[in-house]
This record gives structure tokens, sequence and C-alpha cells, in this order.
């Protein structure tokens, strides 16, 4: 009858699982903690690591960055143009075909990123995205 009560104290209900003793009922609780914080270490690990760029194909340019993650990436190449807006050209990071290619401003301004702001995240096919936050959208 203790193992009944040990479990609805437990998990709130009579276990029907066999009987554990208190010490058993502990290594268990001890290896879910140990897995747990094992799985959150190696999240840890995977969610910072440094990706290395791709090998950078033929006729991309030296100005341009590569952006991207483990799943892949981009070549990004922008310019701050006189009237504030920015031409980007984005490759694709195994051909060096261009992608994605035009004027761009930021989402919801009429401007684009200043030169310090170009430092690139990503980009989604349509949108380039910068490590600030902010989105570069094509100028409609």
């Amino acid at each position: 009858m203790k193992s009944a009560s040990l479990c609805k104290r437990l998990i709130g209900t009579v276990c029907p699982l066999p009987a554990r003793s208190r010490l058993e009922w502990e290594g268990v609780k001890r290896r879910i903690a140990q897995a747990a914080m094992l799985l959150t270490a190696t999240s840890i690990v995977a969610c910072t690591s440094k990706i290395d760029p791709p090998p950078r194909p033929v006729g991309v340019p030296q100005s341009a960055t590569w952006a991207g993650g483990a799943d892949g990436g981009a070549f990004i190449d922008c310019r701050v143009n006189a009237d504030g807006s920015d031409t980007c050209k984005v490759y694709n990071d195994f051909t060096g075909q261009i992608w994605m290619s035009g004027i761009y401003v930021l989402k919801g301004q009429r401007s684009g990123a200043t030169r310090e702001e170009l430092v690139y995240q990503g980009a989604d096919g349509e949108e380039i995205f910068l490590a600030n936050g902010a989105t570069l959208i094509p100028s409609r």
C-alpha cells in the first residue's frame, strides 16, 4: 500500500506500474533529470555552433557574404544607393546563379538599410533578413 500512496503523490493517480521502492523512484527521477540536462546541453551546442560557409562558386563576387545555417544559405551582396535604397543580389550558394536581384527597402519604410546594418542572417527567395532583426523587401 505504501507504493500506491507514493505513486499517488508523485503523479496524482494510482500507478499501474509494479510497486517500486522510494530508492528506485529516486533513481528513475535522477535518470530523467540527467537526460533532460543532456538534451538541453546538446540543443545549446547545436544552436550556437558556427557554420562554415561553403566554397564560393565561380561568378559570385568577393563582396558577397554568405549567410545561412546547417540547412543551407546564400551569398548576399547589397550596396546602398544615393536615394537610400539598397541594390541587392542573392546568389545560390551551390551553383552561384543569381537567385534574387533588385532594389530593396526596409519592411515598413521607404529607405533601405545603412552600410552598417547590412549584416545578413539569410534570405527566403523574396526577403533578405538582417542580423539586427530587420527585413529588406523588394521596392514596389
